[in-house]
């Protein structure tokens, strides 16, 4: 999908890592295995932190779907509530650039 979006031909090669994960490829990243193409809200720490930097600057929208999950029985707690509204107000605004 990245590669597409920037109109870039792709043909992996027999020495490609591939993960189940998005953790794994960070950490395999980390451990100067490659590179990893994540979401950047998942490393932005690390990117802060100086562990990782940014190769490529192009973003890509992502075709991919996100769930909130929590337990049924939780669904009134206060504190799950607020988290939700905070998440849905930012997506929104995201949404907006």
């Amino acid at each position: 999908m990245w590669f597409g979006a920037l109109n870039v031909a792709y043909q992996p090669s027999a020495r490609v890592l591939h993960f189940g994960h998005f953790f794994m490829s960070v950490r395999a990243a980390m451990d100067g295995k490659g590179v990893a193409l994540v979401p950047s809200v998942l490393v932005s720490d690390d990117i802060q932190a100086g562990r990782l930097i940014v190769a490529v600057t192009e973003r890509v929208s992502s075709d991919g779907d996100y769930y909130l999950l929590y337990k049924k029985e939780r669904a009134k707690d206060r504190a799950i509530a607020v988290f939700r509204e905070w998440l849905m107000s930012e997506v929104t605004e995201l949404q907006s650039i």
